[in-house]
């Protein structure tokens, strides 16, 4: 697998190929939150939980992955405590965002994630992804505010076809 080293601070390996809307502009900071969020994922550290829910998600954020949602710090924190069982390696990319509103604000994702299983086996698939960011102010998204608080993840939900990933976890 070619990820990036995982103490890297830098997330431009997710959005290095991505296609972004062109009848809406996806605002500076958004784009780096989605990076930021893919980024995280892909820290193979049981520890980086408490970055995932407080650096990308608002207080009640909702996050639904392959399974039941999870609302608020501390239930994402503690959904993220076992998410490198059966993995050593992954690798998010964005390879399309779609905007449903004006602001750039309701995005579906189409990606493609890159997974190191501990049994040896490597598995590509695609997802598709939807997130609904939160700003503190509408108006001043985008002008440098100096907030320092940025967007956050109000929502994100994920769908991708689990079935080769559990199929590579029964083989030996």
């Amino acid at each position: 697998m070619s990820l990036p080293p995982s103490s890297s601070s830098s997330s431009s390996y997710v959005t290095a190929q991505t296609e972004w809307p062109t009848a809406v502009s996806v605002k500076p900071e958004v784009r780096r939150l989605l990076a930021h969020f893919y980024h995280l994922l892909d820290i193979p550290d049981p520890r980086i939980g408490h970055r995932f829910a407080e650096e990308v998600f608002t207080p009640d954020g909702v996050m639904f992955g392959m399974g039941p949602g999870f609302q608020g710090h501390a239930e994402i924190r503690k959904a993220r405590e076992n998410a490198w069982t059966d993995y050593v390696a992954r690798r998010h990319e964005m390879l399309r965002v779609y905007a449903h509103d004006g602001l750039g604000l309701d995005l579906l994702v189409i990606g493609r994630v890159e997974m190191g299983l501990r049994n040896g086996k490597i598995v590509r698939e695609e997802f598709v992804a939807r997130f609904v960011v939160a700003v503190d102010d509408e108006r001043t998204l985008g002008k440098g505010n100096g907030s320092g608080g940025g967007p956050r993840l109000k929502y994100s939900r994920v769908w991708s076809n689990m079935e080769p990933i559990m199929a590579a976890l029964r083989e030996e």
